[in-house]
């Protein structure tokens, strides 16, 4: 899965940029944080905290991480799909500027996935 680069094209603004790791998860988690962040008023730490979907056709089966939206999974059930619970889904690092950059570079914050192993670091002049 390749990374995410989200830029207006008309103002020349950046906006967002993620990679994600997980195998068969990545692009689901990757979506997940990316949609998230880009259309709705979270931040980007709240996006890549949220609790995540998978679905990955094969098996059929709806993965959900420990914690997700009692009634979504119920939701989910009533429908006819089968779920299973997990502990974690991808891992993702992403950078976001709400503002767009370079407009507002004081609304931009990057954020490193607890569900990783690592510690991400942002250096700033």
């Amino acid at each position: 899965m390749g990374p995410i680069l989200a830029v207006d094209n008309f103002s020349n603004e950046f906006f967002f940029a993620a990679a994600a790791a997980g195998g068969a998860t990545a692009p689901t988690s990757l979506i997940n944080v990316a949609l998230q962040n880009l259309f709705t008023v979270d931040t980007l730490e709240k996006a890549m905290a949220a609790k995540r979907l998978h679905h990955g056709g094969y098996p059929d089966i709806v993965y959900y991480e420990q914690g997700y939206d009692e009634n979504a999974v119920q939701d989910l059930l009533k429908r006819g799909h089968r779920v299973a619970a997990t502990a974690t889904i991808g891992r993702v690092n992403a950078i976001g500027c709400t503002e767009g950059l370079p407009a507002a570079p004081e609304s931009c914050e990057a954020v490193s996935d607890t569900r990783g192993f690592g510690m991400g670091i942002r250096v700033s002049e």
